[in-house]
């Protein structure tokens, strides 16, 4: 069995404390942490001799002081906080231009340049104007579309723009990172792997954690428990939702709140997610191209033994088992003076490598299985309408390959969606086929059959064999070598 070097790594924690209430005139920061109040009761006001204080206050537009608002001066780390009547003092270069950057929750950030004068009275005041933006937005909920303003419950949402941002070939891979309360884990990196997705933690030990999936107001799911993609029971199930295309979707709205019980049941105990898809828009005809293309590679490979390396180490594990059997042994004893016990002798194999013997056979595993893997997607939409019908048309394309070799995703999508109102009815056909074809291969699981999986048994596997015969046909019987040592199969082999 072949042996990995072990690299520790350590990592950083800063702690940050936050004290007491206390009222003060001024603060400084090295960087602002928070945009809610901070205070300390010993502050003082880091300035240099060219610098010049200025002093100001921040306000709503109706002149309430806003506590807590953040002032940093662009391309340095200065910075400070309002007090509890809204005002500040910052240290500004001399004669020189400033660039004031106030921001504060629930409010439009402002950008403010000022340059203080030497031996003035220095006084800034600035006006924030509330942000309205995110109040406005609509959001799905069970009952309806309503504006967030009006919400109750609790409700968190991605639109369009944030998931056309990313490369990802599923939309539950773009909700990482994305809202509170959500976790979203990847449980695999094959090619359409499934993902698990978490609302208000873990409910259940026996029943499922998933959460429902109402796609267009059709509930779906993706409940893999019982789910098998055919190869080995290591290997992660596949994704069902990796069959929509994540540029067909609008908007995605998570119902967090116990509320979603009350519209769906129990099926809606794990959370609901919302999904809505793009539909057509009354006026010109619209033709949209959304393509992308990247690579994958690995990020960091097992420190692993060379063939020498690796050679030694067995030589020494063999000579430590024969002084075990035999103490008065020597390490310089032939196999022919040693007991017939295989583990005691040494395999001929290692010989030539512990004789220093150049250009010998030195595989890399991790070489031979991983690659630099290739991934585009492309979607084509055409839509239009008038006020009483609109209509969207499109078609993608995916294409990703796996970073283990001969592993790949396929995907073909088609969506057609006609609205019609007619007084006061509506209706429409809402259409999406899909076909996907997932070449998978045994990446996951232990090196040993019948459910080998190639990733372990490249860590495992003699760098001393090759991976193909002379004849271009892969080496699996001249690896099999006997003297107490682990016979594998080739994982290129496997692969393949």
């Amino acid at each position: 069995m072949n042996l990995a070097r072990r690299k520790d790594r350590h990592s950083n924690v800063q702690a940050i404390s936050l004290w007491s209430f206390a009222m003060i005139s001024f603060l400084s920061l090295s960087q602002p942490l928070f945009s809610h109040p901070s205070f300390e009761s010993n502050a003082s006001l880091e300035m240099t001799i060219a610098d010049e204080i200025v002093q100001g206050k921040v306000a709503s537009e109706s002149g309430e002081a806003l506590i807590g608002a953040s002032i940093r001066v662009k391309g340095t780390d200065k910075g400070t906080v309002t007090d509890i009547e809204g005002n500040f003092s910052i240290a500004l270069p001399t004669d020189e231009p400033s660039t004031l950057i106030v921001s504060y929750i629930g409010y439009e950030e402002q950008v403010i340049t000022y340059t203080a004068k030497a031996g003035a009275k220095n006084n800034l005041s600035v006006n924030l104007k509330a942000s309205s933006t995110n109040l406005n937005t609509l959001v799905v909920t069970g009952y309806g579309v309503r504006a967030k303003r009006d919400l109750t419950g609790s409700v968190a949402s991605v639109q369009a723009k944030d998931i056309k941002e990313q490369a990802v070939t599923s939309f539950d891979q773009a909700l990482v990172g994305k809202m509170a309360g959500v976790n979203v884990i990847q449980t695999s990196g094959a090619p359409g792997g499934n993902v698990s997705i978490r609302i208000r933690g873990v409910s259940s030990i026996s029943a499922g954690n998933n959460p429902l999936f109402v796609i267009d107001g059709i509930p779906v799911t993706n409940d893999t428990r019982s789910a098998s993609n055919g190869v080995n029971s290591y290997e992660q199930p596949f994704n069902p939702l990796a069959s929509l295309n994540p540029s067909d979707i609008e908007s995605i709205d998570v119902l967090k709140d116990a509320a979603s019980a009350a519209i769906y049941g129990s099926r809606g105990s794990g959370g609901v997610v919302l999904i809505t898809t793009k539909k057509g828009k009354s006026g010109k005809l619209r033709i949209n191209y959304d393509g992308s293309y990247g690579l994958q590679e690995v990020n960091k490979k097992v420190d692993l033994l060379d063939a020498y390396e690796y050679a030694q180490v067995v030589y020494d594990g063999h000579n430590n088992a024969y002084f075990d059997a035999v103490p008065t042994g020597k390490p310089t004893d032939p196999n022919s003076v040693r007991p017939t016990n295989p583990a005691l002798r040494v395999p001929p194999q290692i010989l030539p490598y512990l004789a220093g013997q150049q250009g010998l056979t030195n595989t890399d595993w991790q070489d031979e299985i991983f690659r630099q893997a290739p991934m585009q997607s492309h979607t084509l939409s055409v839509s239009g309408g008038t006020e009483n019908v609109t209509f969207l048309f499109s078609g993608a394309y995916l294409n990703q390959d796996g970073i283990v070799i001969n592993n790949n995703l396929t995907r073909y999508n088609t969506r057609f969606r006609v609205d019609a109102k007619l007084n006061k009815f509506s209706f429409g056909v809402n259409m999406s086929p899909s076909f996907s074809t997932n070449q998978v291969v045994n990446s996951e699981g232990p090196w040993f059959a019948p459910n080998s999986g190639v990733v372990s048994m490249a860590l495992g596997y003699a760098p001393i064999f090759p991976v193909y015969n002379p004849d271009g046909t892969f080496a699996d019987s001249v690896n099999v070598w006997g003297y107490g040592q682990t016979n594998q199969l080739n994982p290129v082999a496997v692969a393949n």
